[in-house]
């Protein structure tokens, strides 16, 4: 019986130490997400990745365009951010030029597109790509 009382007595003091431990994570930071669609001539562009890059905090992120040229950003800081729209890695050279890409969208020191991020909030960003 003493046995039984020691094993339920550390059993307890498991659980309260688990609860305890669970119960300080504390909040969590506050984010928002990103999503969109990029297109060319009104059709899904799917050979590529989308990127975000907040100046200020230097973060980078990217996704990878769907069979249907969407995208998701979940989970990001608020701030500001410049877009990029990357091609993906191909083995012919002469297919890579061929991506309707402007060049300015592909670097982040020359991309005109940017967006806001707010917390809690999805922000929509569709890009129609034209030379």
């Amino acid at each position: 019986m003493v046995m039984f009382l020691a094993s339920v007595k550390n059993l307890l003091c498991i659980a309260l130490l688990v609860t305890t431990l669970v119960g300080c994570s504390g909040p969590t930071e506050p984010v928002g997400t990103v999503a969109g669609q990029i297109t060319y001539k009104g059709e899904p562009f799917v050979d590529g990745y989308l990127g975000l890059h907040n100046p200020q905090t230097r973060l980078n992120r990217s996704a990878r365009l769907d069979e249907a040229g969407n995208y998701l950003f979940s989970e990001v800081p608020p701030g500001d951010y410049v877009v990029l729209v990357v091609p993906r890695a191909l083995d012919d050279d002469k297919a890579f030029r061929k991506i309707p890409i402007p060049k300015k969208l592909k670097r982040k020191e020359t991309t005109d597109l940017s967006v806001t991020v707010k917390a809690d909030q999805e922000t929509k960003l569709d890009v129609e790509l034209s030379k």
